[in-house]
């Protein structure tokens, strides 16, 4: 019935009727998805960023450079992976990615910077325990009290009990950075040894890079009273400026100091506490958006066809305050309601746009051919007279149906109807002839009843009509019958 009812129309009217179907077409689909990127993003907090690394069929989402959360694609959306077990198949592909493609590439360069840095801070270790725990037990250090008097000698005493109090934590970070380069060489075919090994050594690296000023800083103190103090039988074990030491640490942690330089096993324990953590944030905030969006795409349509109305002169009041409506409700329990109460307003109040349309237009074509049958047969003509009352009454109609628009009483309205009614107007002013025209068939129209009666009634008579009786013939015969014919004996001359 729809397709016939687009057929009756003009082509102009046409056009726009299939471009408000296509809109409302696509606007009903409700076609939209997040991209990983967008949806890696409901994971953070304010000041934050996320990023999402591919991992076989899975997405890893880091918050700060730090994993987070699992996402894995469901038809055109994703969703987050809450099973230690798609955890696990996750977590093996993005590290066996970083140990390919990260890790063993990086190899060589580390075990360069980290070999030239070795010396320097073994040498710098063994003159700081020789300093604090033998020198300074004798000697002039005894003679003049200067580890147990920080008022004269505040800088030999503040050297001599720093590294008394701190040495052997930071040894034991060395030793299990040097323990981790050396299991990272051997490594290299096993991503979860080698991976296991850049984070021992990055981890005994990290409090070496912290702490190794203030070594440097005891070496001078140490020195400035006493350039023997870090000598062992005359031969020096001094520390290397920390320039040299510091650089060539964050060229190393540079390399290996990011998160995912873990072994799998970690991370799957770190991105399970962290989606628990974030796992309600994210929901709630995935969902504000996909609501947003849908509601979003229900308003431009909105917009777009209350435009229409008003360069029509409609203004759809009602519809403003659904659509208005739809918004507040976005974020809510109520959004899903709205959305499915408003889309059907929508959908319907397209239609009615593209009858409204028609009727406009057809109303528009009876008023012209009214105005040309008045200018040929004169307002008096009672049959412009007539087309006239019905079209004013149209328009009424007309006016009755935009209050309705406008209140959203779409139940009662009659666009077809009234359509239909201004189609056959404005069919009946266009064909409408001068009333000679009309007297001359009538009138020949009478002639021809009149003439049938009579040929009707003349047959009727004559076959009615009774048969004569046979004459006597006269003269009918030849001249000797004649004279023999007796006519009397009287001669009427006399």
């Amino acid at each position: 019935m729809l397709v016939a009812f687009i057929k009756s129309m003009p082509t102009s009217v046409k056009k726009i009727t299939v471009y408000l179907l296509l809109a409302l077409a696509l606007s009903s689909a409700g076609v939209f998805a997040l991209t990983v990127q967008e949806q890696a993003n409901f994971f953070v907090n304010s000041g934050e960023t996320a990023s999402a690394v591919q991992a076989g069929a899975y997405y890893v989402v880091l918050v700060n450079g730090v994993e987070t959360a699992v996402l894995k694609p469901v038809g055109n959306d994703f969703t987050i992976v809450q099973s230690q077990g798609e955890f696990t198949v996750a977590v093996q592909a993005y590290s066996q990615n970083v140990f390919q493609n990260d890790l063993k590439p990086a190899v060589p360069g580390i075990e360069s910077t980290f070999d030239s840095l070795k010396g320097i801070v073994d040498t710098c270790l063994k003159g700081s325990k020789w300093f604090s725990f033998n020198a300074t037990r004798g000697g002039v250090y005894v003679a003049y009290n200067v580890r147990y008097d920080p008022f004269h000698w505040p800088k030999e005493w503040g050297a001599i009990h720093y590294i008394e109090d701190n040495v052997y934590a930071f040894e034991d970070s060395w030793n299990s950075a040097k323990a981790g380069m050396e299991s990272l060489a051997s490594s290299l075919s096993d991503a979860e040894v080698a991976l296991a090994a850049t984070a021992n050594a990055r981890e005994g690296l990290k409090p070496i890079r912290a702490q190794y000023p203030k070594y440097y800083e005891a070496f001078l103190n140490a020195t400035s009273s006493n350039q023997y103090a870090y000598s062992i039988q005359a031969k020096p074990y001094p520390c290397a400026p920390d320039s040299e030491v510091s650089g060539k640490i964050d060229s190393i942690l540079s390399a290996i100091g990011a998160s995912k330089f873990n072994p799998p096993s970690y991370l799957v324990s770190l991105i399970s506490n962290k989606t628990a953590e974030r796992f309600g944030q994210a929901t709630q905030t995935k969902q504000n958006a996909t609501q947003s969006i849908r509601a979003s795409e229900l308003v431009q349509s909105a917009q777009t066809l209350n435009a229409n109305f008003s360069s029509l002169g409609v203004t759809l009041d009602k519809f403003q305050s659904d659509l208005t409506d739809l918004q507040n409700s976005v974020g809510t329990n109520s959004f899903e309601n709205q959305t499915a109460v408003f889309s059907a307003r929508l959908e319907k109040y397209q239609g009615l746009y593209v009858q409204y349309n028609a009727t406009l237009f057809s109303l528009n074509r009876a008023q012209g051919a009214l105005t040309n049958a008045s200018n040929r047969y004169g307002g008096s003509d009672d049959r412009v007279s007539d087309l006239k009352r019905r079209l004013d009454q149209a328009n009424v109609e007309l006016r009755e149906s935009q209050s309705l628009l406008k209140t959203g009483k779409l139940e009662v309205l009659n666009l077809p109807g009234l359509n239909e009614n201004a189609t056959s107007i404005a069919v009946t002013a266009e064909n409408l002839q001068p009333k000679e025209n009309q007297f001359d068939l009538v009138t020949i129209g009478v002639v021809i009843l009149v003439l049938a009666l009579l040929v009707g009634g003349f047959l009727y008579l004559r076959k009615r009509q009774p048969p004569q009786a046979e004459r006597p013939r006269i003269f009918g015969g030849n001249s000797d019958e004649i004279e023999q014919m007796d006519f009397g004996s009287e001669n009427p001359r006399g």
